[in-house]
């Protein structure tokens, strides 16, 4: 059994840069998997580098990864990486690049693009559960409830995200 661990780096964009955002994500599964997505400007643009155990991920390809780990670049823009899918037994992560769109957003250049990160739950986690669900999760009471849960799960999984919307 490993420990999943799911950091994020925030940095400041939004209406004169003073708003925080999601710029990257890093996942780690065990010491053999290692996974990033991060969002940089290069240029006048703002690019997504996605990495998984130390390779680049490019456009429409997959890595599988030691530990039953998969992580996916479907999403595409201009040619470049727009969005990754990590999946774990337990665990779905998508992360997508977001770019404002009203017109004195996209004039302001503290303003800056950002990822939207969602996060599934596949299968109902393996205590001990820290972070962000550590202090409200807990077990199913027996084996019987932890096999219904499961199958429920299955056919709805839940689902945690984290976005940011623009304000009028």
């Amino acid at each position: 059994m490993f420990a999943e661990k799911l950091d994020s780096l925030f940095g400041a964009g939004g209406p004169r840069g003073s708003v925080t955002f999601i710029r990257a994500i890093y996942f780690t599964r065990g010491p053999a998997v290692q996974v990033s997505a991060a969002l940089n400007k290069i240029g006048k643009n703002w690019l997504l580098q996605v990495t998984a155990g130390g390779r680049k991920v490019g456009p429409y390809q997959s890595v599988k990864l030691d530990n039953n780990v998969l992580v996916e670049v479907a999403l595409v823009k201009n040619g470049a990486p727009a969005g990754v899918i990590i999946t774990t037994p337990y665990l779905r992560i998508r992360a997508v690049q977001r770019a404002p769109y009203k017109p004195e957003y996209v004039a302001d250049p503290l303003y800056g693009e950002w990822l939207d990160v969602y996060l599934t739950l596949l299968q109902p986690p393996v205590p001990k559960v820290q972070g962000l669900l550590g202090s409200t999760y807990r077990p199913p009471p027996t084996t019987a409830a932890a096999a219904a849960a499961a199958q429920a799960w299955k056919t709805q999984p839940p689902t945690a995200t984290f976005l940011f919307e623009q304000l009028a």
